[in-house]
């Protein structure tokens, strides 16, 4: 792997939280701020939505919270202390290889989060499906698959699953879900 290769995916990782300043409309300082008390913030509010640990409380607290993604985006901001950039350049060149020998690659990220990986994807000539519980962070990657202007369908999961249509696909990813 090349550190070329590696800044550049670095320089698209660290985009994630470009976006969501200009998303939000909140300052480059305060994301950041937010982002490092993500995990704390995200488990006063889970601690507050989720009394009894039911499926529609854990479904509440994806559907509105609006903490979770700070938490989330912790990687996008530390991409290195988190080896998200080494493993999204392995996705992408397994992602190629199939391309290379297939001629196309349809991708599934299920779990998809803020988008990060599905945009790649969809850079090397992927067919990408974006899967996620609906909320925040959905709405973001929905923003962020129609700023940087790529086709990526989007489909909302369940506590109890998520229905698919018949589709084959070369590449299901789920990174980071459990």
């Amino acid at each position: 792997m090349k550190n070329s290769d590696l800044e550049l995916l670095r320089t698209h990782i660290e985009q994630v939280v470009l976006d969501y300043c200009e998303y939000s409309g909140i300052s480059y300082k305060e994301v950041v701020n937010l982002i490092n008390n993500g995990s704390e913030l995200a488990r006063d509010e889970w601690n507050h939505i989720v009394k009894m640990g039911s499926d529609e409380e854990i479904f509440e607290f994806y559907n509105r919270s609006k903490y979770y993604i700070y938490e989330m985006m912790q990687p996008y901001l530390k991409p290195e202390k988190y080896n998200k950039d080494v493993n999204y350049l392995k996705i992408l060149k397994f992602a190629k290889s199939i391309i290379k020998n297939k001629g196309r690659c349809r991708a599934l990220d299920f779990g998809g989060g803020v988008g990060a990986l599905c945009i790649l994807l969809a850079k090397a000539n992927c067919e990408v499906t974006y899967v996620d519980l609906p909320g925040v962070i959905s709405e973001f990657a929905r923003w962020r698959f129609n700023k940087h202007g790529f086709k990526i369908q989007q489909l909302s999961s369940r506590i109890d699953g998520v229905d698919l249509p018949n589709n084959e696909y070369d590449l299901i990813v789920s990174y980071a879900v459990i």
